[in-house]
């Protein structure tokens, strides 16, 4: 009997989102990956095996766009000592104009 290759029904939203922060958390077992998107958050966890595997994926198209678009510039943001502000990093909302 020849092993024949089972599909699985996936539903796919077919809205796009930006991530707009993201806070991953290590463990033993797993990585939690915290993933804002506007005002919505869903957490997500992966072994550490697979959050490799997707460090790898993200390498290599960031090599592939920086090779095509050129070297992109930037840094991973910083918190202070009790770890409660985040350093200000991205694109930050202009100030209104009070003199109009």
């Amino acid at each position: 009997m020849s092993e024949q290759s089972q599909q699985i029904p996936m539903n796919m939203d077919p809205n796009a989102y930006t991530i707009t922060n993201m806070s991953i958390i290590g463990g033993d077992e797993e990585i939690g990956l915290q993933i804002m998107s506007g005002n919505q958050m869903r957490m997500y966890t992966v072994n550490p095996k697979h959050a490799k595997r997707i460090l790898m994926l993200l390498q290599k198209t960031i090599a592939d766009y920086e090779a095509k678009f050129g070297e992109l510039q930037t840094e991973l943001p910083t918190v202070n000592n009790n770890q409660t502000e985040a350093k200000k990093f991205g694109f930050q909302p202009q100030e209104e104009v009070k003199n109009k």
